[in-house]
């Protein structure tokens, strides 16, 4: 009787130890969890500060583009240059 009163004790002493392990592991696993649910609101809201980033940088290069002049538009002042060198030139023999 005694010898099964001590297996009852030894079973019931591991069981609390591995209770006390279980709540060991337990609160790791909510600091763990706390330290990535943090690392994800800081990794959320950077990426929400990239949108508005990439988002501002869009709108200053449609600005761009709406300022910039094209290569149509290049071509025209390059063959109005031409042009004007051209009378300039028959003004300059003229008065000559």
């Amino acid at each position: 009787m005694e010898q099964k009163i001590e297996k009852i004790l030894t079973a019931v002493t591991e069981l609390q130890e591995s209770q006390t392990g279980m709540r060991e592991s337990i609160s790791e696993l909510q600091q763990i969890t706390r330290a990535l649910r943090d690392g994800q609101e800081e990794t959320e809201a950077k990426v929400d500060a990239l949108g508005s980033n990439i988002e501002a940088i869009a709108i200053d290069l449609n600005a761009v583009k709406k300022k910039m002049a094209t290569k149509e538009d290049l071509l025209f002042f390059d063959r109005k240059i031409g042009e004007h060198d051209r009378e300039l030139d028959k003004l300059n023999r003229r008065s000559s």
